[in-house]
């Protein structure tokens, strides 16, 4: 068995080099992967490139297995667009493809006792099991190793863990509460004798570790039940000979490092610069240097179209409140095009906004911008009042959303600061197809965050929800300052290369240092006192699951606006109700409110009566319930939903 850590550049091709891997640590005897997601996007991507581009037979080799079947329904509709397909619709199911393959008998006699209670889920566990190659997000593998899970879940994730290689992709995109369950995935794969692939580019010495350590465990149980077999450690990329160690020889987090560093002195064009800007010290001076920051950018990176200067930007922030609040300031500026992307969203209106970024910001080849500026007219042809005729700037203002699993590419970045990953991410949006060598800042980075200039820390922290600081000690927290010049090593307005050096080698800046001290303090009490003592019965345990889920047991309530046929929207609710003396849940409509108003220089924000005509015309049904679906924490109100998404307030 062994540990595969693949660490290709961003671009290189990890998710073909992924099965090439797995099939040839099988040695000639049958293949059978899964590979896990944190993102139903990712998913869903990777399902279209394993069956598309490495050619795997939907109906008989490859399955997919996301928990939205409304997602998965839009998503199919578009890929028949981009294949210049009919649309044609079909019953959804659980897990898709699969459908002329024949099955064992065993598994037909398991799906018939469920039947009888679902015909759905009965269908969808044959395909789960059955898949030669499964794609899934990782709720469902995770119910392998977590015992509070409904024991038929358990059974079955781990039917199809026991008999499968795993493949893990960004292990780094989950917060370090999340990272234990998914340590604990390793840990079972190994413990079943099963070679465990771990796809990432920004995947820090700290994490490498423990899922080193997680999976040496795990080999230990396996040896306990058949002998003392050898493992194995290997580390590829795209720029160095793989290195391959013993999984029990000493050294692995050294030599890790050590290949990471030799890494990253390979010779690479400058593709991204960054500069340091200041913000000021008020929630106004945070807003205006973002504007100033994006007219600055433009000049320096637009390019010419119809005889006005134009270019498509980033602006990265942490939250969905600023996130909203940023792009409401925004789209008053005369030269500003603007749209908001994040979760707070209705499902189809930000599945409209994702069809439209991953279609006009795939920038590859000659006419790689093509769909860019003929989505940039149209939306130019129909704006009105004050425009000008020079410059047009159009920006996306979004959330943690954009940074993984999106492969889109702008000309410019501005970043708010939350983790050294997470400017390493969002950089990698930038100039990400056509990879221009450039030779003035395309990227600017924020000294400090909202959340610091507002005031509105907690326990002195401001790196959180999202980001990796904690306190520690009972006062001081992981990171002792909250500015990038002393955590990035810069000045203000100073330029630097702006590339995985920040991370590792020998330009690791003390943001990258802090972050990985803040996991590295939550992980290892756990990883040492209930994975590597004991015996790892903790580990497998009801308590472990319910102390350290997945998913953090948010509490939230889900609602859904549908449109009227009068031109307003229902606001409606999923809730629990009293029906024939049963409890069920249902939707049901709470209110009604007025559509979204339409603001002249907001860019492919439609309406909600928009949104639902575009679903009607994808999926040639009428709109539900669910296909506007969207969560708010229990302790919000909603107060209305306009062109950049819902608005929510605190309950009083």
């Amino acid at each position: 068995p062994a540990l595969v850590f693949n660490v290709a550049s961003t671009g290189a091709g990890k998710t073909r080099a992924n099965i090439k891997l797995s099939c040839a640590l099988r040695r000639r005897s049958s293949v059978r992967i899964s590979a896990a997601f944190n993102l139903r996007s990712l998913t869903l991507q990777t399902h279209d490139a394993y069956c598309g581009e490495m050619g795997f037979a939907k109906d008989s080799e490859c399955a997919c297995l996301i928990g939205d079947p409304v997602v998965r329904e839009i998503h199919e509709s578009l890929r028949d667009d981009l294949d210049n397909e009919e649309l044609v619709l079909e019953a959804q199911q659980t897990v898709s493809g699969l459908d002329s393959m024949t099955f064992p008998e065993w598994l037909e006699s398991e799906a018939n006792r469920i039947s009888a209670r679902s015909a759905e889920r009965a269908v969808a566990m044959k395909k789960m099991l059955a898949a030669p190659i499964l794609v899934s997000t990782i709720d469902f593998l995770n119910a392998a190793g977590d015992m509070t899970c409904p024991n038929a879940d358990h059974a079955h994730a781990l039917m199809r863990l026991i008999h499968s290689d795993l493949i893990l992709d960004e292990l780094d995109s989950y917060d370090a509460e999340s990272m234990v369950a998914v340590l604990r995935l390793v840990h079972v794969a190994a413990a079943f004798g099963r070679n465990v692939i771990i796809s990432s580019a920004t995947l820090s010495p700290t994490l490498a570790e423990y899922a080193h350590r997680s999976y040496q465990a795990g080999l230990q149980v396996f040896r306990a039940t058949s002998g003392n077999i050898a493992g194995h450690v290997c580390i590829v990329s795209d720029t160095l000979p793989a290195m391959t160690k013993g999984i029990d020889e000493s050294g692995f987090r050294d030599a890790y490092q050590d290949y990471l560093v030799r890494m990253t002195r390979e010779s690479r064009r400058a593709t991204k610069i960054f500069r340091l800007a200041d913000i000021g010290n008020s929630v106004a001076d945070f807003h205006q240097s973002i504007l100033d920051q994006i007219i600055a950018l433009h000049a320096k990176h637009g390019w010419e179209m119809d005889d006005r200067k134009v270019s498509v930007g980033l602006v990265r922030v942490a939250n969905v409140g600023t996130c909203m609040e940023v792009a409401a300031r925004l789209v008053s500026h005369p030269l500003l095009h603007v749209v908001t992307y994040h979760a707070r969203e209705p499902l189809a209106r930000r599945a409209f906004k994702e069809a439209h970024f991953d279609r006009i910001l795939k920038r590859k080849g000659n006419d790689g911008n093509n769909e860019l500026i003929e989505a940039m007219r149209k939306h130019l042809s129909g704006v009105q009042g004050d425009i000008s005729t020079k410059d047009a700037i159009f920006v996306v203002v979004a959330t943690p959303v954009e940074e993984v699993g999106r492969d889109h590419d702008f000309d410019w970045g501005v970043i708010e600061p939350s983790s050294i990953h997470s400017i390493i991410q969002t950089a990698g949006r930038v100039n990400r197809h056509r990879q221009c060598e450039v030779n003035s800042p395309n990227i600017v980075i924020m000294n400090r965050c909202y959340r610091d200039v507002s005031n509105k820390g907690k326990n002195g922290r401001v790196f959180c929800w999202p980001g990796n600081e904690i306190v520690v000690d009972g006062s001081r927290t992981t990171h002792p300052s909250h500015e990038m010049r002393n955590l990035l090593g810069v000045e203000i307005n100073q330029e630097s290369r702006l590339d995985i050096r920040m991370m590792f080698g020998d330009s690791k800046t003390e943001f990258a240092v802090c972050d990985e001290r803040s996991i590295q303090v939550r992980l290892d009490s756990v990883i040492n006192g209930h994975m590597q003592r004991n015996g790892g019965v903790a580990w497998f345990s009801k308590w472990f699951g319910d102390a350290y889920p997945l998913r953090g047991n948010s509490s939230s309530s889900v609602y859904s606006v549908t449109p009227t046929a009068n031109g307003k929207i229902n606001l409606g609710r999923y809730a629990c109700q009293m029906k024939d003396g049963r409890s069920v849940w249902a939707w049901t409509t709470i209110s009604t409110c007025k559509d979204i108003e339409q603001i002249s220089r907001s860019w492919l924000s439609p309406s909600i009566s928009d949104v639902g005509s575009w679903v009607e015309t994808r999926l040639g049904r009428k709109v539900r319930y669910e296909d506007m679906s969207f969560q708010v924490y229990f302790d919000n109100d909603i107060d209305a939903v306009d062109w950049t998404g819902v608005l929510t307030s605190k309950k009083t």
